[in-house]
């Protein structure tokens, strides 16, 4: 890891603060020639939609609305991605953005490694486990940091 991703994982680590999911707030930021910020995003619900209905829903029905973040920063960007990398925090994509991450042309993506012992190791591995063989089956290359 070079200073440019510490930077760009470091300006995600602090976009998912912005995150409208109050238990797993997720930050992705997708980067043209190392330097170049395309376009972010974080969990949250689509445009329009009122966040404070997040309180009274339950947990399958807002996580049936919710946008993550990695297919945010690909809707948002509305461009070419091919060769462009994609910053994460706090964990590597689940098995759903990492399709829509290879499908975009994403050709690296950088995020920090979980603890096992931690609650989103333990919530999300499954997911994460997908995420990761559909990166290396795709030829995207997943630096865990």
């Amino acid at each position: 890891m070079d200073k440019w991703d510490t930077r760009w994982l470091n300006l995600a680590a602090s976009k998912a603060a912005w995150s409208q999911d109050p238990s797993t707030g997720v930050a992705a930021i997708v980067v043209r020639d190392h330097k170049f910020d395309i376009a972010s995003g974080f969990n949250g619900l689509p445009g329009g939609m009122d966040d404070g209905i997040l309180a009274s829903l339950p947990r399958e029905a807002k996580y049936e609305m919710m946008i993550h973040a990695e297919v945010n920063a690909v809707i948002l960007s509305r461009q070419n991605l091919c060769g462009c990398h994609m910053y994460i925090h706090p964990m590597s994509p689940c098995g759903r953005c990492a399709s829509v991450i290879a499908q975009a042309g994403i050709t690296r993506v950088v995020a920090p490694r979980l603890h096992e012992d931690s609650a989103l190791f333990r919530r999300w591995e499954p997911s994460l486990a997908i995420g990761r063989y559909v990166l290396k089956a795709c030829g995207v290359e997943l630096v865990l940091v």
